[in-house]
Protein backbone atom coordinates (compact mmCIF):
# COMPACT_ATOMS: atom_id res chain seq x y z
CA UNK A 1 0.00 0.00 0.00
CA UNK A 2 1.39 3.42 -1.04
CA UNK A 3 0.07 5.33 2.05
CA UNK A 4 -0.82 4.47 5.35
CA UNK A 5 -4.66 3.44 6.30
CA UNK A 6 -6.42 6.53 6.95
CA UNK A 7 -9.53 4.10 8.09
CA UNK A 8 -8.10 3.64 11.52
CA UNK A 9 -8.00 7.40 12.17
CA UNK A 10 -11.46 7.51 11.39
CA UNK A 11 -12.79 5.16 13.57
CA UNK A 12 -10.58 6.35 16.39
CA UNK A 13 -12.48 9.92 15.50
CA UNK A 14 -16.09 8.35 15.69
CA UNK A 15 -15.01 6.18 19.00
CA UNK A 16 -12.98 8.61 20.99
CA UNK A 17 -15.04 10.23 23.99
CA UNK A 18 -13.00 13.44 25.56
CA UNK A 19 -11.81 16.64 23.87
CA UNK A 20 -8.31 16.11 24.33
CA UNK A 21 -7.93 12.66 23.12
CA UNK A 22 -10.78 13.61 20.29
CA UNK A 23 -7.81 16.84 18.93
CA UNK A 24 -5.01 14.42 19.08
CA UNK A 25 -6.91 11.99 16.44
CA UNK A 26 -8.01 14.99 14.93
CA UNK A 27 -4.28 15.95 14.26
CA UNK A 28 -2.92 12.86 13.01
CA UNK A 29 -5.75 11.95 10.66
CA UNK A 30 -5.71 15.95 9.16
CA UNK A 31 -1.45 14.96 8.86
CA UNK A 32 -2.20 12.04 7.25
CA UNK A 33 -4.38 13.04 4.80
CA UNK A 34 -2.64 16.52 4.09
CA UNK A 35 0.37 14.53 3.35
CA UNK A 36 -1.88 11.99 1.17
CA UNK A 37 -3.73 14.55 -0.84
CA UNK A 38 -0.73 16.96 -1.19
CA UNK A 39 1.34 14.27 -3.11
CA UNK A 40 -1.76 13.35 -5.01
CA UNK A 41 -2.45 16.67 -6.38
CA UNK A 42 1.70 17.47 -7.05
CA UNK A 43 2.12 14.32 -8.78
CA UNK A 44 -1.00 15.40 -10.83
CA UNK A 45 0.23 18.26 -12.22
CA UNK A 46 4.17 16.84 -12.50
CA UNK A 47 2.56 14.68 -15.04
CA UNK A 48 1.15 17.47 -16.71
CA UNK A 49 4.35 19.30 -16.47
CA UNK A 50 2.98 22.04 -14.81
CA UNK A 51 4.39 23.75 -11.40
CA UNK A 52 1.91 25.91 -10.17
CA UNK A 53 1.58 28.42 -7.43
CA UNK A 54 -1.95 27.29 -7.48
CA UNK A 55 -0.69 24.20 -6.62
CA UNK A 56 -1.19 24.58 -2.70
CA UNK A 57 -4.59 26.18 -2.95
CA UNK A 58 -5.48 23.38 -4.82
CA UNK A 59 -4.39 20.96 -1.99
CA UNK A 60 -6.20 22.97 0.18
CA UNK A 61 -9.45 22.94 -1.87
CA UNK A 62 -9.33 19.01 -1.82
CA UNK A 63 -8.72 18.98 1.81
CA UNK A 64 -12.00 21.44 2.48
CA UNK A 65 -13.99 19.01 0.64
CA UNK A 66 -12.56 16.08 2.49
CA UNK A 67 -13.19 17.04 5.84
CA UNK A 68 -16.57 18.30 4.27
CA UNK A 69 -17.55 14.82 2.88
CA UNK A 70 -15.91 12.69 5.96
CA UNK A 71 -19.14 12.36 7.96
CA UNK A 72 -21.68 11.54 5.31
CA UNK A 73 -18.76 8.81 4.13
CA UNK A 74 -20.94 5.02 4.43
CA UNK A 75 -18.25 3.01 3.78
CA UNK A 76 -16.21 1.62 6.16
CA UNK A 77 -13.75 0.24 3.85
CA UNK A 78 -10.42 1.53 3.01
CA UNK A 79 -10.55 1.00 -0.33
CA UNK A 80 -13.78 2.88 -0.67
CA UNK A 81 -12.26 5.46 1.18
CA UNK A 82 -8.89 5.64 -1.27
CA UNK A 83 -11.90 5.70 -4.25
CA UNK A 84 -13.76 8.35 -2.79
CA UNK A 85 -10.45 10.42 -1.62
CA UNK A 86 -8.94 9.62 -5.47
CA UNK A 87 -12.37 11.27 -7.13
CA UNK A 88 -11.98 14.31 -5.04
CA UNK A 89 -8.04 15.13 -5.82
CA UNK A 90 -8.77 14.21 -9.64
CA UNK A 91 -12.17 16.61 -9.78
CA UNK A 92 -10.25 19.49 -8.12
CA UNK A 93 -7.22 19.04 -10.20
CA UNK A 94 -9.26 18.92 -13.39
CA UNK A 95 -11.03 22.29 -12.26
CA UNK A 96 -8.15 23.86 -12.16
CA UNK A 97 -6.51 22.56 -15.56
CA UNK A 98 -10.40 23.89 -17.74
CA UNK A 99 -10.00 27.08 -15.83
CA UNK A 100 -7.35 28.14 -18.01
CA UNK A 101 -3.84 28.20 -18.44
CA UNK A 102 -1.47 27.32 -15.54
CA UNK A 103 2.14 28.76 -15.50
CA UNK A 104 4.44 26.23 -17.01
CA UNK A 105 7.74 25.28 -14.95
CA UNK A 106 10.75 22.74 -14.41
CA UNK A 107 9.92 19.74 -13.01
CA UNK A 108 11.10 20.74 -9.44
CA UNK A 109 7.71 18.74 -7.70
CA UNK A 110 10.39 15.58 -6.96
CA UNK A 111 12.96 17.70 -5.35
CA UNK A 112 11.62 16.95 -1.66
CA UNK A 113 11.26 13.68 -2.71
CA UNK A 114 14.99 12.86 -4.09
CA UNK A 115 16.61 14.91 -0.68
CA UNK A 116 17.08 11.54 1.17
CA UNK A 117 19.21 10.19 -1.34
CA UNK A 118 22.94 10.61 0.25
CA UNK A 119 24.97 11.09 -3.17
CA UNK A 120 24.71 14.24 -5.16
CA UNK A 121 25.62 12.60 -8.76
CA UNK A 122 22.79 9.96 -7.72
CA UNK A 123 20.44 12.12 -6.68
CA UNK A 124 21.02 14.15 -10.27
CA UNK A 125 20.66 10.56 -12.16
CA UNK A 126 17.73 10.17 -10.41
CA UNK A 127 16.32 13.46 -10.98
CA UNK A 128 17.20 13.35 -14.42
CA UNK A 129 15.60 9.74 -14.96
CA UNK A 130 11.83 10.85 -12.62
CA UNK A 131 12.30 14.03 -15.65
CA UNK A 132 11.84 11.97 -18.48
CA UNK A 133 9.37 9.23 -16.92
CA UNK A 134 7.13 12.49 -16.03
CA UNK A 135 7.70 13.84 -19.53
CA UNK A 136 6.53 10.28 -20.93
CA UNK A 137 3.66 10.03 -18.89
CA UNK A 138 2.93 13.59 -20.05
CA UNK A 139 2.51 12.76 -23.94
CA UNK A 140 0.52 9.72 -23.45
CA UNK A 141 -3.42 9.71 -24.01
CA UNK A 142 -6.03 10.98 -21.29
CA UNK A 143 -7.39 7.58 -20.39
CA UNK A 144 -3.65 6.16 -20.26
CA UNK A 145 -2.06 9.14 -18.00
CA UNK A 146 -5.39 8.87 -15.52
CA UNK A 147 -4.55 4.73 -15.02
CA UNK A 148 -1.03 5.54 -14.53
CA UNK A 149 -1.87 8.35 -11.78
CA UNK A 150 -4.66 6.01 -10.02
CA UNK A 151 -2.33 3.21 -10.11
CA UNK A 152 1.02 4.62 -8.76
CA UNK A 153 0.53 8.43 -7.66
CA UNK A 154 -3.15 7.37 -5.84
CA UNK A 155 -1.99 3.70 -4.48
CA UNK A 156 -5.37 2.12 -5.71
CA UNK A 157 -5.64 -1.10 -6.94
CA UNK A 158 -7.20 -2.45 -9.65
CA UNK A 159 -10.49 -3.05 -8.64
CA UNK A 160 -10.51 0.50 -7.47
CA UNK A 161 -9.06 1.96 -10.20
CA UNK A 162 -12.08 -0.16 -12.16
CA UNK A 163 -14.63 1.60 -9.43
CA UNK A 164 -13.30 5.01 -10.52
CA UNK A 165 -13.56 4.68 -13.92
CA UNK A 166 -16.64 2.86 -14.14
CA UNK A 167 -15.24 -0.10 -15.96
CA UNK A 168 -14.57 -3.99 -14.72
CA UNK A 169 -11.26 -4.92 -12.95
CA UNK A 170 -10.15 -6.66 -15.83
CA UNK A 171 -10.60 -3.65 -17.87
CA UNK A 172 -8.89 -1.77 -15.45
CA UNK A 173 -5.90 -4.68 -15.43
CA UNK A 174 -5.75 -4.69 -19.41
CA UNK A 175 -5.77 -0.54 -19.49
CA UNK A 176 -2.96 -0.22 -16.40
CA UNK A 177 -0.72 -3.23 -18.15
CA UNK A 178 -1.30 -1.01 -22.17
CA UNK A 179 -0.24 2.03 -20.20
CA UNK A 180 2.59 0.81 -18.83
CA UNK A 181 3.34 -1.14 -22.16
CA UNK A 182 3.18 2.48 -23.89
CA UNK A 183 4.87 4.05 -20.98
CA UNK A 184 7.83 1.70 -21.05
CA UNK A 185 8.32 1.97 -24.24
CA UNK A 186 8.48 5.66 -24.70
CA UNK A 187 11.06 5.66 -21.75
CA UNK A 188 13.62 3.11 -24.08
CA UNK A 189 13.04 4.62 -27.38
CA UNK A 190 15.05 7.80 -25.78
CA UNK A 191 17.76 5.29 -24.31
CA UNK A 192 18.45 3.61 -27.73
CA UNK A 193 18.38 6.21 -30.14
CA UNK A 194 19.05 4.06 -33.37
Amino acid sequence: MLFAPLRPLIDALDKTTTDTARATVREELASALTTRVRTMVRMRFATRMFVSSTMEDTVQECLLAVWKGLPLLESKEEAALAVWLSKIVRNKVADVFRRGPVPTAATTAFARRLSELTSPSRRAAKSETMARVLEHVHELNERQREVIELAFFDGLCTAEIGTVLDISRPAAAMSLRRALIDLQAKCTSLDDPR
